[in-house]
C-alpha cells in the first residue's frame, strides 16, 4: 500500500503546500493496512509527503482502519493532520453534536474538510443543505484562525447542484 500511495504524492500545484487527502483501508486500490499498521502507514506517508512539501492528509473513512474514532490515537502517535469528511463521520455513527465536539477538540489537526450532506447514516454525498447535517455548528467549531481548506463534495453530474452547496457554505462563512 505504501508504494502505491507514493506514486501519487508528487502532484504539481500552485499552492505553497499542496494537500493530498487520502483514503486508507477502503475498496478499490486503497489496500487495508495490516492490523495495527495504520499508524505506521500514516507515519510513513506523512514523512514521505513532508520530504516533498506535500501534506498527506488521511481521511476518516467508515470501518476499522482510519475511522473518525481512530484519529485521536493517530494524533497522539504522529504529527500528521487529517481530512475530516462530514458524511463519513455521520456514517460512522457521529451525530452533529459529536462532530462539533470533535472539531472543537481536534481542529488544530484538521487541515482539510470534505463537506457533504446526508439524510441519515448513509454515505450520500449530497450538497450542503440537502440533508440534515448542521454545517453552521460544525464550521462554527473551527477556531477563528483556522487556516485549512474546505471542499464541497457532492456526487452528481449536475454542476448547478454543486454550486447550490457552495453558495450555502459561503453564506455560512459570511
Amino acid at each position: 500500500m505504501i508504494d502505491e500511495r507514493r506514486g501519487i504524492a508528487p502532484v504539481p500545484t500552485s499552492r505553497a503546500r499542496p494537500d493530498l487527502p487520502l483514503h486508507l483501508g477502503i475498496g478499490g486500490n486503497a489496500a487495508a493496512p495490516a492490523a495495527g499498521g495504520d499508524v505506521a502507514a500514516v507515519e510513513e506517508l506523512h514523512r514521505y509527503g513532508r520530504e516533498r512539501s506535500v501534506a498527506v492528509l488521511p481521511e476518516n473513512v467508515p470501518g476499522p482502519f482510519v475511522s473518525v474514532e481512530t484519529f485521536p490515537t493517530l494524533f497522539d502517535r504522529t504529527d500528521a493532520s487529517m481530512t475530516l469528511d462530514t458524511g463519513h463521520a455521520r456514517v460512522s455513527g457521529f451525530e452533529d453534536d459529536d462532530i462539533v465536539d470533535y472539531v472543537a477538540n481536534h481542529g488544530d489537526r484538521i487541515a482539510h474538510v470534505h463537506l457533504n450532506d446526508t439524510r441519515g447514516p448513509r454515505d450520500e454525498h449530497l450538497p450542503v443543505g440537502m440533508g440534515t447535517v448542521d454545517f453552521a455548528a460544525i464550521l462554527g467549531a473551527l477556531s477563528d484562525d483556522w487556516a485549512g481548506t474546505l471542499t464541497v463534495e457532492a456526487l452528481t453530474a449536475d454542476f448547478e447542484y454543486v454550486e447550490t452547496g457552495v453558495r450555502r457554505v459561503r453564506s455560512l462563512l459570511e
